[in-house]
């Protein structure tokens, strides 16, 4: 019963310097290959997103459909991209009585995803948020890094 480990010990105890550390070499490359395996998994499981934009638009109503097509042409752009995640866009319902007419959200998992966007597609997006700025009256844009969920949902029976 205890042959294996004593077998073992001897085994180990007759190996050169140079063998012993390439055995144990090859111990942390198997040990850190599992582990970091592990950690990656596990980090892609819970993987979140933490680059929220939300742009408000004031849209003049002679300009809806200028603003709307270029803001789809920007929209299709992003869509394409590493890194995008979704896109919403919120129409106000009263017009005249909202501070704003159009809300769009759009999440990227990291602020570097976005910055990559912008390094290699700065001239068509140029371009498009030129279209839009000239549509939309006026522009608020906010970046959030952290969004916290906080609505409980209750089932009364």
């Amino acid at each position: 019963m205890f042959s294996f480990p004593s077998k073992a010990w001897r085994w180990y105890v007759e190996l050169t310097v140079s063998e012993k550390n390439l055995l144990w070499g090859i111990h942390g490359v198997v040990l850190g290959s599992v582990i970091g395996a592990y950690k990656y998994v596990d980090k892609q499981a819970n993987r979140t997103s933490d680059h929220l934009e939300i742009t408000y638009y004031k849209v003049d109503r002679s300009k809806v459909k200028e603003f709307e097509s270029a803001w789809n042409e920007a929209a299709r752009l992003a869509q394409r991209q590493r890194g995008y995640e979704w896109t919403r866009m919120y129409k106000a319902i009263a017009w005249e009585q909202s501070p704003f007419q159009y809300l769009c959200m759009r999440m990227w998992s990291q602020k570097v995803d976005k910055d990559y966007f912008l390094r290699h597609n700065q001239k068509v997006h140029d371009e498009l948020e030129s279209r839009i700025d000239s549509a939309a009256e006026e522009k608020e844009m906010n970046v959030y890094k952290y969004v916290v969920d906080d609505s409980i949902v209750r089932v009364i029976q």
